[in-house]
């Protein structure tokens, strides 16, 4: 979606020289604006709600069926760095190879023409 709402702006900077590799890295430089800071709120809420769960234990299981009364929580900080760290190159390769071909095929000219 980045891209196909950026197409005139692509035509522009492709009229004024720049190189594919120089736009697909400003689309990669705005991805990972958009990114990193939902990555830090969505970790500091997720984080936030596992220690208070593990602090105060609000939920609770029934003892007929369960052997525990609560919910146990373990938190571990690699777990978290390597699914963020996974996040982050999922979202590159999905944008980085469509963004290839994309700016590949648009004209300047054409661009330039339904303005």
């Amino acid at each position: 979606m980045l891209l196909l709402e950026r197409i005139k702006t692509i035509g522009i900077l492709k009229t004024l020289g720049a190189k594919n590799q120089v736009i697909l890295k400003i689309f990669l430089l705005y991805i990972i604006q958009i990114l990193i800071p939902s990555l830090i709120i969505g970790n500091s809420i997720g984080i936030t709600l596992l220690v208070l769960l593990k602090k105060f234990h609000l939920i609770f299981l029934n003892k007929i069926q369960y052997f525990i009364d609560f919910v146990p929580i373990y938190i571990n900080i690699q777990h978290i760095i390597i699914i963020n760290l996974s996040l982050i190159f999922i979202c590159f390769i999905t944008i980085l190879f469509p963004a290839l071909f994309f700016i590949k095929k648009i004209s300047p000219i054409k661009v330039i023409e339904f303005e």
